[in-house]
């Protein structure tokens, strides 16, 4: 009788520590924190804002690099709309994914934030934006595959090396 109540009292708190409807509301919070950041234009800021797993994959100069491009090609962010929302508990790790339909002032497109832990705990881990307006033209293309003649290294020198007869 004493087991079945302590599994019954485990299996509650479980089941409140993965509460999908609380990962969600944390999740919103961090999401409005950090696109007002966002509009503010201080990459620091919002590097700050992420969880270690994230500056591990990330360095500050690539923030600063993808906000540049981010906001030179998007705008700010004139509204975000919720359009997905996942949660699980998986290994010992709430992971929250969360996906957003996003206008920017030049153009939509949409953000994904992926969070692990829960309620205070709740880092950001993953942050994507996808665009065409983020997508190279022909010409940038072009831009970037050209190189300065002077610049290329000199192709090594190819030897022949005669084959040789059946002997």
């Amino acid at each position: 009788m004493k087991f079945r109540n302590f599994l019954m009292v485990l299996a509650v708190l479980v089941i409140a520590a993965c509460n999908p409807m609380e990962q969600l509301g944390t999740a919103e919070e961090k999401i409005e924190a950090f696109q007002a950041r966002y509009n503010d234009g201080d990459a620091g800021v919002l590097y700050r804002m992420t969880g270690e797993d994230f500056r591990t994959a990330t360095t500050r100069e690539q923030m600063d690099g993808l906000v540049a491009l981010f906001s030179g090609r998007l705008g700010r962010i004139e509204s975000s709309e919720r359009t997905g929302f996942n949660s699980q508990f998986k290994n010992g790790l709430n992971i929250t994914t969360i996906t957003m339909e996003t206008q920017f002032e030049q153009g939509a497109g949409t953000e994904i934030f992926v969070f692990h832990g829960t309620g205070e705990d709740m880092e950001l881990v993953g942050w994507t934006v996808n665009s065409p307006r983020l997508m190279l033209s022909p010409e940038e293309m072009r831009m970037l595959s050209e190189v300065d003649p002077r610049e290329r290294p000199d192709p090594p020198e190819r030897r022949v090396v005669p084959e040789r007869s059946g002997e």
